[in-house]
Order: C-alpha cells, then structure tokens, then sequence
C-alpha cells in the first residue's frame, strides 16, 4: 500500500507540473531604441540652471529580455524588451538610469 501511495504521489507530481511557454513577445523597435543614444563610457557635459558646468559618464546601453507570468499559476509567459542605460554625476554623487 506504501508503494502505491509513493507512486501516486510521483506521479501526480510530474503531472501537475506545466513547462513555461511564451505566449507573446514584445520587441522594442530601432527608433525606440535610439531614445537611449548614450554610448558606453562617452562623457556628456552639462550646465546647470545656476550656470555651473559638469560632466557625466553614460554606461554602457543593454538589452534585457524579461520573462513574466501571466497569472500567478499560470505556465504561460511574456517575453518584453528592456532597453536601459546609465548615467553617473560624480560631482553631485548621483546616478540616473534611463530605461
């Protein structure tokens, strides 16, 4: 009996278990990809509105490919192009990141 409750768990284990499926992608085009123009390790100046001058360091662009779920239990998935770059102010200790 032991053996046939071991198996029947196996079994359903197997069984009730899906593979994730991407179901939809969404792909960003070249145009939306050149919003983001920085280029790795270009420096960028700026002035600000109190006439003081700065420069910044962009890192390099990248290209993500995120998967999420449809539904919490669902095996269906989306796959969405993440386009980001980012930009360090050293003078004021800051960083943006351009997404």
């Amino acid at each position: 009996m032991k053996n046939i409750t071991y198996l029947l768990i196996i079994l359903f284990s197997i069984t009730g278990c899906c593979r994730d499926q991407i179901v939809a992608s969404y792909k960003l085009s070249e145009n939306d990809k050149n919003l983001i123009p920085f280029e790795q390790d270009s420096t960028l100046s700026y002035i600000s509105q109190q006439d003081i001058s700065f420069s910044a360091k962009a890192q390099q662009r990248k290209l993500e490919i995120i998967e999420e779920r449809i539904g919490a239990d669902s095996c269906d998935l989306w796959a969405i192009d993440v386009f980001k770059s980012s930009i360090f102010i050293n003078t004021f200790e800051l960083e943006f990141e351009f997404i």
